[in-house]
């Protein structure tokens, strides 16, 4: 079988968005809306209503559509038996390792600081934090799966979506395929795609995280990478979704900020609701368009930014936490401590990187592939 080409754009893309939540964690630290591990006294307006508010309308969402694709491209080289062991390894084992090892930091530095001093020896916390279930944020110390729900619900998506990738790769299914793309080639189509996440979105969720809306945004990147007809509307309409991308976003923090969100099952509640839908799949796709449009180009050092980047995500969040607990008591500036928080952040996540590249059983348990067993591979990782 021809393997099939890589798509650089969607690596820039995956790069870009890692780098983009490194900031956006450690804006959380200045957040005025929402609590965090640790946080400092004096909150930022900027960070909260312009950073967070940004990159939290449509930063996951861009990642779980990515590894949609990602899978498209995985299951034209693989058998579903194949491409299951490698969500394994690529998910389940770095998601085991960091919730026992990486995760348990954050809780503790959390209960550090709200406690003012320190209130047990670390061990004697890890005997209460894997039995204390009573918040999954884990802000007030207590057990989560963190920034690690991600590998944890892209590895159950893996294999309970499997069946329909399946059906819908099979050449039985190729004039459905290119039915259904030819349906949504009109201008601005395929922002009607944003109803159905909508409904998706509205069901109950877990710790805040919504199951089925995420695995439908998963479900649509398979899609549009099934049938090139897509990308070429895409990229034909990106202008148009970036501007209402922009133009939601704005009516949406404008809203918030005016405290004129309302969450209790009204009709301004339900428009608020649809218009948030829009802004993440509206932004999605702007930058699916202007990625293929502008970035199908490959560098040097890309593939090692690719490789580092999951890595850096499983590690980033500890480090931050730890870092910005001894920031936050400094008399600075607040600007210059959110400097310091991210710098300390990639410093620290970049240096674990060069630990973990250069060891092959740290490689495995963070997702890599052994040393002697890598190759260029057609599909974007998860």
């Amino acid at each position: 079988m021809t393997p099939t080409p890589r798509r650089s754009d969607l690596d820039w893309l995956r790069v870009g968005a890692i780098v983009l939540l490194l900031f956006f964690h450690s804006a959380r630290v200045f957040d005025l809306s929402e609590a965090f591990y640790v946080q400092n006294d004096q909150r930022s307006a900027l960070l909260t209503y312009g950073l967070i508010g940004f990159f939290g309308r449509w930063g996951m969402e861009l990642l779980f559509v990515i590894s949609g694709m990602a899978s498209w491209y995985a299951l034209s080289g693989r058998s579903g038996r194949t491409y299951l062991r490698d969500r394994w390894s690529r998910l389940g084992l770095p998601f085991l390792f960091g919730v026992l090892v990486l995760v348990p930091p954050q809780g503790y530095f959390a209960q550090l600081q709200q406690s003012g001093a320190p209130t047990a020896s670390y061990p004697a916390f890890l005997g209460r934090y894997f039995t204390d279930w009573s918040d999954l944020s884990g802000y007030p110390g207590s057990f989560t799966p963190a920034h690690l729900w991600f590998l944890l619900f892209l590895l159950a998506y893996s294999a309970l979506a499997l069946p329909f990738f399946h059906w819908w790769k099979a050449p039985a299914r190729a004039p459905l395929r290119e039915t259904l793309a030819s349906t949504f080639r009109g201008r601005g189509s395929l922002l009607i795609w944003s109803l159905p996440l909508a409904l998706a979105a509205a069901l109950p969720g877990v710790g805040g995280k919504n199951l089925t809306g995420y695995l439908l945004y998963f479900v649509f990147g398979y899609l549009l990478a099934a049938t090139p007809k897509y990308q070429r509307t895409i990229d034909r309409d990106r202008q148009l979704f970036a501007l209402v991308g922009l133009g939601s976003w704005a009516a949406l923090t404008a809203a918030w900020v005016l405290g004129l969100s309302p969450a209790d099952g009204s009709v301004g509640d339900l428009l608020t609701h649809l218009l948030r839908t829009l802004c993440a799949w509206s932004s999605v796709l702007a930058l699916l368009g202007y990625a293929h449009t502008h970035l199908r180009v490959s560098r040097t050092w890309l593939a090692r930014a690719n490789e580092a980047a999951f890595p850096v995500y499983i590690v980033h969040q500890t480090v931050l936490v730890a870092a910005a607990f001894f920031l936050v008591r400094l008399h600075l500036p607040l600007s210059l401590k959110y400097l310091l928080v991210v710098l300390a952040t990639f410093a620290g996540s970049l240096a674990a990187y060069a630990v973990v590249q250069a060891f092959d059983p740290l490689r495995v348990l963070f997702g890599l592939r052994r040393r002697e067993r890598r190759r260029v591979t057609p599909a974007l990782e998860a």
